[in-house]
């Protein structure tokens, strides 16, 4: 059962500044977001918390609350009708009686992992991330290996600034999760960010397996910055194996043309153009692609893409880039 959110924040997979990605209101692959997992919860401890957790598992929060509340008055040292009362509670917006009670499973049995997860991820939310730490790491001594502690850790060091221990604990986050593709892909931009570029493109290489295109595609971008075209290359590759979109062959096109491969990088650009003509995206790179060799045809393409675009998305970039263009003698 997942328990608790997504973090947005888990992976922030950065555009590059001089070969941005197509904009996100463009038409995206229609996979679910990647999502941190919760871990198993431990079974049931009697059959008021198992009518419980199926109320949960059907959205049913009041009645899961109103069912634990009295299983909680039965037997105060249950942990486990303490936790789910906290799922019941965060599930109806009372996030003070949550924290409550996820702090009360926490006292009846460090041991059990999935309190400690829920009240720092809910700490997180809140802006907490100091608190949220204090949480983990004394959930930590229980559970020192445990992925989800280890990676809301990590997004609290970050958070709180302390950029060198927040890389070690993504890290350590993703040796307790090495199938998590998402988790590779943000260890990976944090090397980078760090100046270690050789361990950050092969944890990217490694992220690269995926067969989500979104995922696949923000890592292409992060390895474009990096220069590691070819790398980028293959990424794309196989984000089209799984899905054939317009911003899929832009984003290649993007890569190839940080290679210096003319041809390829203008064939994918034409490619998106042949799937959807009034993909503004492909219109802007294809022009800026054209640029140096073909001033009329640039303008057109930067024009095209400015009008579709509007004010919105890449609309204002393009408009400024035919500006540009049209100053140059």
């Amino acid at each position: 059962m997942k328990l608790f959110r997504t973090l947005a924040s888990v992976v922030v997979l950065s555009a590059c500044a001089s070969t941005p990605p197509p904009p996100a209101a463009e038409p995206s692959p229609d996979e679910p977001a990647p999502a941190a997992g919760s871990a198993a919860s431990a079974p049931a401890s009697n059959a008021s918390v198992e009518k419980a957790m199926t109320a949960i598992q059907n959205q049913d929060f009041a009645s899961a609350k109103s069912i634990l509340e009295q299983a909680r008055k039965n037997d105060p040292k249950d942990p486990q009708a303490a936790f789910y009362l906290g799922v019941a509670d965060e599930g109806l917006g009372d996030k003070g009686g949550a924290k409550a009670a996820y702090h009360s499973a926490i006292e009846l049995d460090p041991k059990l992992p999935d309190p400690a997860v829920n009240l720092s991820q809910l700490l997180l939310d809140d802006k907490d991330a100091a608190g949220a730490l204090t949480v983990v790491d004394g959930a930590l001594k229980a559970l020192p290996k445990h992925p989800d502690l280890l990676l809301n850790r990590a997004v609290a060091l970050e958070a709180l600034g302390k950029k060198d221990e927040a890389m070690s604990a993504y890290g350590a986050a993703a040796q307790a999760r090495p199938k998590d593709m998402v988790l590779h892909a943000a260890y990976g931009q944090q090397l980078i960010e760090a100046g270690k570029s050789k361990e950050g493109l092969a944890e990217l290489k490694l992220a690269a397996g995926s067969d989500d295109p979104a995922l696949l595609a923000s890592i292409a971008s992060i390895q474009t910055k990096s220069g590691a075209f070819d790398d980028c290359i293959a990424t794309m590759n196989r984000a089209l194996e799984q899905k054939k979109l317009p911003a899929l062959l832009v984003r290649r096109g993007i890569c190839e043309d940080g290679k210096k491969d003319d041809k390829a990088a203008e064939t994918d650009y034409q490619a998106a153009l042949g799937m959807d003509a009034n993909f503004a995206p492909a219109h802007h790179y294809l022009g800026l692609h054209l640029a140096t060799k073909d001033k009329k045809a640039a303008l057109e393409h930067l024009d095209k893409a400015a009008a579709l675009a509007g004010d919105k998305g890449i609309g204002p970039e393009a408009k400024k880039k035919a500006a540009d263009l049209r100053a140059k003698k």
